[in-house]
């Protein structure tokens, strides 16, 4: 089904706080939550859609986190091993997780990948005494040694020993854009870029450097990687005031946001195919906390990929109501129930997530559609002379799926204005006729031989602008004798 589609969406007011980035989810290549629902024996999985699940070795689970449960490495032999290289093939990407320091152990990795001591990569925390502190990713291609970021010596004991959560990002888009990010702040202080990042497809570590034997003694949640550079404004919605962000990125707000039939209104309650309907639906948040804005998508059905027919993001704000509109034009004849979904993607995370989706039906009718083409109009005989009897057909075609009754086939030449014939007919839907009618040929030379559909306009048609065809006929002068070429003598 194919839908010629215009969307606009209003709003009644607009705010600049962003309090949920629904893009946050693309490109993410893997996130685990660390929560105890999220594990199985030795097992932890991936949340994203690539299905990269972790083996756990020694790790403690069920610890207190940011967002639910956090795990707990002790530093020694406590990791996780993804089998693949997270960040293989990727042209940017970013690593986002929580971390607790208890311990002031002088080096530990957060996550790392390892080949060789000629190919790795490595996010991981350096703690050589309280004066020379730093975050760092380090990258190893082919024997050449990168820091890609380096946040400086300058974090202090604070991070490191005071058992509080932080939040650390790395973002790196290639050459010389590698950062660094301490709870929502841009802390880079030194880099260099690397002109080859490691590319074999080996396994992913999580709590150790395996070049090394590097164990990492802190807690960890919610760790997410990205093919893709997070910006500054994603990382904070990431921060969230300190509080988190899990997957799917939902704002955990006072909303509950309500839609009901009632609230669904056409600009036309029967409309005919091909011809636009305006579609509104009136929606409000019956509590008190607004997001800025809220996905709002329509369906000719059932939610589905096939009854999709568009989307926007709506502005919300101070418990208003608030309609998105939609001018659909659809091409199929039939009855319709017409869905709005109110926050489809499920960023907000509501009160009452049930009244979101609400529908109301629609007729779409069609017409006739009576066709005749040029290449419709034959004859019986191509090259007649004057007083020849021959046959003019026509054919006409119905191409709705609707019957077309007593209308009148019209016959006309130009050349002579003279009337060849009319004939009444009725035609069903998506239906083919042949009309015929006998001509006597009068006189010599071209006659443009007219062809009209529905001549007395008596049948409402979706197109009344191809009713009409013609096609040119050459009559033959019986005193211009046949001339035959003979090759001459030798």
């Amino acid at each position: 089904m194919k839908y010629k589609i215009l969307i606009i969406i209003l709003a009644l007011f607009m705010i600049s706080i962003n309090n949920v980035n629904a893009e946050l989810i693309d490109d993410l290549e893997m996130y685990y939550s660390f929560d105890d629902s999220h594990i199985s024996g030795d097992t932890i999985y991936d949340l994203s859609d690539n299905n990269h699940t972790g083996l756990m070795t020694g790790v403690t689970t069920g610890a207190s986190g940011v967002i639910g449960e956090a795990f707990h490495f002790d530093g020694s032999q406590d990791y996780i091993i993804i089998p693949e290289n997270l960040l293989l093939g990727a042209e940017s990407f970013s690593i986002s997780t929580w971390i607790k320091m208890d311990s002031s152990t002088p080096l530990q990795t957060i996550i790392s990948c390892y080949s060789g001591s000629q190919n790795q990569w490595t996010f991981r925390l350096i703690y050589p005494n309280q004066l020379n502190e730093k975050i760092n990713f380090g990258s190893w291609a082919n024997n050449d040694n990168y820091v890609i970021a380096d946040t400086g010596n300058n974090k202090g004991p604070d991070f490191y020993s005071n058992n509080q959560w932080h939040h650390v990002v790395i973002t790196w888009a290639g050459e010389d854009t590698g950062k660094i990010y301490l709870d929502g702040v841009d802390e880079t202080i030194n880099f260099e870029y690397a002109t080859s990042m490691h590319t074999h497809n080996t396994e992913t570590t999580i709590g150790l450097l395996q070049s090394i034997g590097e164990y990492l003694n802190s807690d960890l949640d919610e760790m997410g990687v990205w093919h893709r550079a997070l910006s500054e404004e994603e990382i904070l919605e990431l921060y969230n005031n300190n509080e988190g962000l899990a997957y799917p990125f939902q704002i955990n707000i006072n909303a509950d946001f309500e839609i009901t039939s009632e609230d669904i209104i056409f600009s036309n309650d029967s409309i005919m195919k091909g011809t636009p309907v305006t579609i509104t639906a009136f929606f409000k948040n019956l509590l008190d906390e607004d997001p800025e804005q809220i996905l709002v998508r329509f369906y000719s059905g059932e939610p589905s990929e096939e009854t999709y027919l568009g989307e926007d993001l709506v502005q919300i704000k101070d418990r208003s109501t608030f309609f998105a509109q939609l001018e659909w034009i659809p091409e199929i004849e039939g009855d319709y129930d017409i869905h709005v979904w109110v926050d489809a993607d499920d960023q907000i995370n509501e009160e009452n997530e049930e009244n979101n989706i609400a529908f109301k039906p629609i007729s779409v009718f069609t017409l006739p559609d009576l066709r005749i083409r040029d290449q419709d109009i034959g004859f019986s005989n191509n090259h007649p002379k004057p007083g020849d009897n021959i046959q003019i057909f026509a054919m006409v075609r119905n191409i709705e799926n609707l019957t077309a009754e007593n209308f009148t086939v019209f016959f006309y030449d130009m050349r002579t204005h003279s009337i060849l014939g009319e004939i009444e007919m009725s035609i069903e839907g998506l239906q083919t006729e042949v009309v015929i009618i006998p001509w006597t040929v009068t006189s010599p030379g071209e006659h443009e031989i007219i062809v009209i559909v529905d001549r007395y306009n008596i049948i409402e048609e979706i197109d009344e602008t191809n009713n009409r065809a013609s096609k040119i006929i050459n009559v033959l002068n019986p005193h211009i004798p046949d001339i035959f070429f003979m090759a001459a003598p030798h």
